[in-house]
């Protein structure tokens, strides 16, 4: 078998699997990762991965980006998927941005004892504590071109993540570390 039709077979797979029905499926959330990161859903035609998603899986890229995430979770923390199961997709979705490898036992406690509504109140606040707070600047518009895409699909391979603020730090430091000093000259880039 060829790798064209390996990838083919995989998104054939994954509409298969979403078609009856079982969104929060461990195997799809897989399938979806794989056919993102290898951009596998151009082989049926799709201009992107959210049009493959909604043309030929037939779900919101919303439920897809989730379950990616949590999949991607379980990976990370060594969660098997009959723990996962047990626990809930939702459930560890409002913990995915906040669980790390130190508090890991204690999130998983919190998430068997505590409901999705009472995790979604204690978590969001720590994830809003640990984001660094933005400048707020006049409204910016950025033109979305298929350069910037296909930066983002690439530093998403680097960063394990379908998030865009993850991908543009790390496409910022990466374009950081390469360039030489800035003559005193510099002209200062402003958002404002």
């Amino acid at each position: 078998m060829t790798e064209n039709t390996d990838r083919k077979n995989r998104c054939q797979i994954a509409i298969n699997i979403a078609r009856q029905g079982d969104l929060l499926n461990w195997e799809l959330a897989e399938l979806l990762s794989a056919i993102k990161s290898g951009e596998e859903w151009r082989n049926f035609g799709a201009t992107s991965f959210k049009q493959f998603l909604k043309d030929h899986v037939r779900i919101k890229e919303t439920t897809a980006r989730q379950i990616m995430k949590v999949r991607c979770l379980c990976d990370q923390h060594s969660i098997q998927k009959e723990k996962m199961n047990e626990l809930g997709w939702a459930k560890l979705a409002e913990v995915s941005g906040v669980m790390t490898k130190e508090n890991k036992d204690e999130v998983l406690h919190d998430v068997q004892q505590l409901t999705q509504a009472e995790l979604r109140n204690k978590y969001r606040a720590k994830k809003d504590d640990a984001k660094p707070k933005a400048k707020i600047s006049q409204q910016t518009t950025i033109k979305w071109t298929e350069e910037i895409e296909q930066a983002l699909r690439h530093a998403s391979r680097f960063t394990r993540s379908n998030e865009l603020q993850a991908n543009l730090e790390f496409i910022a430091k990466s374009f950081t570390s390469m360039m030489p000093t800035t003559p005193e000259h510099e002209i200062r880039f402003s958002m404002n």
